[in-house]
């Protein structure tokens, strides 16, 4: 998961900076959040040798996150790539 976030959300926010996504700081922000949650739970599974307990709270808390990330944040993404032309480098 950490593998896969660290991907997904850099290219994620490339793409919100090349097409000007005025939402592109309230998303690194939100991706921030969720790095720094999965580190705690990284942490609190190597302390406790990963529980059964451990790993339902982690699925739900992670499809909660991911539910609500793209569809208050992502999703705003979409018009922009339609209506904009992207910055070049």
């Amino acid at each position: 998961m950490k593998f896969y976030a660290g991907q997904h959300f850099g290219k994620e926010e490339e793409c919100m900076a090349r097409y000007y996504c005025p939402i592109a700081g309230k998303n690194q922000k939100a991706h921030a959040v969720f790095v720094k949650k999965l580190q705690e739970y990284q942490k609190e599974y190597e302390q406790s040798g990963g529980p059964g307990e451990l790993a339902i709270k982690i699925h739900k808390a992670l499809t909660d996150w991911t539910v609500n990330h793209i569809m208050t944040i992502d999703v705003q993404l979409y018009p922009y790539t339609q209506s904009t032309t992207p910055k070049t480098t």
